[in-house]
């Protein structure tokens, strides 16, 4: 049972911070059914932050009081989170209200000053960033850890507008955030931004403001929990651009084509064309028989940049999905356009390519079809531009054939070939 493993851990970093009221193996067996709750919990589609704090009070109840309790705790509940496959909105949630239950557990009693001084010392001291506002997002007071992930000190933050510190985007989120606490029952919202720093950096972070009401009734506080998502985001955005693109050329990848030939296709207007040119070099397993792969990696990377330089927007793709398979996409593109562009794609082969025994010159065959994108399908596409470099291979290599037409299958067919290239 996983909530045993983790209820385990959890009760030997409890019991390293602070004595508890009962054995190691009873306290692991109470752990065990909070944590099979969460667990539950967290597999329900609509999360309920109220676990998270009620976790946090119950912990409180069992008699771990101490400030250090809520820092020993973080480590089980990113574990509890990753079993559940938990996305970090909801570790963020998770994290902050079990931090607000831990408080409110320690003060759910007649407040003493003994709690109170406790409360004060667990708000000091927790690595989650914590600041309490009032109903306008004006800072009151805010814990050291809020203080690291803002880059302000405490001093220049108390009385200052929180939504303030997004930058350029302060009304937006502000806006956002209160027709956000209006519309729904657990005055609690979650979302993610990215924070503009002092010294001039950003750091994504994970967000979650509650809006609660003191004692008497009087008063309305913004509580703000922060949590620094920033290693997790870049992780992400390496991991999609790994999936995305070519390790060798840094280029689109097979994946990443699709991704972009679909929206393509998506977005576009009735009668819009787009260009669809599949090339690859004549010859190449010669190459590589002769030279060996390392030097015919070299000739991929370097026939890459010379592709690029052929493109001159960003809307332009250019992939590589395989080998020396490389995939042109031109939108929207007209025929004239379509055909100086792969011209200018025929003669980026033009230089010899250094090599370690000298110069070596190489041929590069194109296949090209402008079509409407309206109703067609990313592998007819592909196939479309595949076929007409199959008829390029077939007459002689070393030329280009573009496929024109309302219906590219049965419309015009151009070729056009240079001079051979000296070997």
């Amino acid at each position: 049972m996983p909530a045993r493993r983790f209820a385990r851990q959890w009760a030997a970093r409890l019991a390293a911070v602070t004595t508890p009221v009962c054995g190691e193996d009873e306290l692991a067996g109470v752990l065990e059914e909070l944590l099979a709750r969460v667990l539950i919990a967290l597999t329900n589609p609509s999360w309920d932050p109220a676990v998270g704090e009620n976790l946090g009070i119950a912990v409180a109840d069992l008699g771990f009081r101490s400030p250090a309790v809520i820092d020993a705790s973080l480590p089980t509940l990113c574990d509890v989170c990753q079993h559940a496959g938990a996305t970090p909105q909801v570790l963020t949630s998770l994290a902050a209200r079990f931090g607000l239950g831990v408080g409110r557990g320690l003060t759910s009693e007649s407040v003493t000053a003994h709690a109170a001084d406790g409360f004060e010392i667990a708000f000091r001291h927790a690595s989650v960033a914590m600041s309490i506002g009032d109903d306008r997002g004006r800072i009151i007071d805010a814990n050291p850890a809020f203080e690291r992930l803002m880059g302000y000190p405490l001093d220049q933050l108390r009385g200052l507008d929180g939504f303030d510190l997004a930058g350029d985007t302060a009304d937006i989120e502000r806006r956002r955030i209160f027709t956000d606490l209006a519309g729904n029952d657990s005055g609690t919202v979650r979302f993610e931004s990215e924070q503009p720093r002092p010294d001039g950096t950003t750091r994504w972070v994970g967000w979650t403001i509650t809006q609660c009401v003191s004692a008497d009734g009087e008063r309305t506080y913004l509580l703000g929990f922060g949590q620094d998502l920033t290693e997790q985001h870049t992780a992400a955005q390496r991991l999609h651009w790994q999936a995305h693109h070519d390790p060798l050329t840094g280029l689109t990848n097979r994946r990443g084509l699709h991704t972009e030939l679909h929206s393509l296709i998506n977005e576009a207007h009735p009668g819009q064309c787009a260009a669809v040119c599949a090339l690859d070099v004549d010859g190449f397993k010669t190459v590589n028989d002769t030279y060996g792969h390392a030097v015919g990696d070299q000739i991929l990377v370097e026939l890459a940049e010379r592709l690029r330089q052929c493109l001159n927007t960003d809307q332009e793709v250019l992939a590589r999905l395989g080998g020396d398979e490389f995939i042109v996409v031109l939108p929207p593109c007209a025929v004239e356009q379509a055909r100086k562009t792969i011209d200018l794609l025929h003669g980026a082969v033009v230089e010899p390519f250094t090599l370690p025994d000298g110069p070596r010159s190489i041929s590069i065959s194109i296949g090209a079809v402008v079509t409407p994108l309206t109703g067609t399908r990313v592998p007819e596409l592909l196939a479309e531009a595949d076929d007409c470099l199959y008829q390029a291979k077939a007459l002689g290599k070393n030329r280009w054939i573009l496929r024109t037409g309302a219906q590219s299958s049965t419309g015009a067919t151009e070729s056009r070939n240079r001079p051979e290239i000296p070997r």
